[in-house]
């Protein structure tokens, strides 16, 4: 690996993750407080600690970025829970 090459990928994976971060803050700017977690095959408010199938949560927003440096993509959901009043953020990366 040359030096011109990783600086190279070192800048597209700083670019990436700013425009992730931006889009988390957007998200948070928005309403969407919490955080979610995957717990066995369900997903967990970080605030609540209440466990919800994927099912029970609607989806408002997906964001994603395909193949970034050695990553597959990475995926941030936006997701709301209007029984509870619970908006969050689950994020994916493969």
């Amino acid at each position: 690996m040359t030096t011109a090459f990783a600086e190279d990928l070192l800048s597209r994976i700083a670019a990436s993750v700013s425009l992730m971060t931006e889009q988390i803050d957007r998200l948070h700017a928005e309403g969407y407080s919490d955080n979610f977690i995957a717990i066995g095959n369900k997903l967990m408010s970080k605030t609540t600690f209440r466990h919800y199938h994927r099912e029970e949560l609607m989806v408002d927003k997906v964001s994603a970025w395909e193949r970034e440096a050695d990553i597959h993509g990475v995926y941030i959901y936006a997701l709301t829970h209007p029984q509870d009043n619970i908006k969050g953020i689950y994020t994916v990366i493969l």
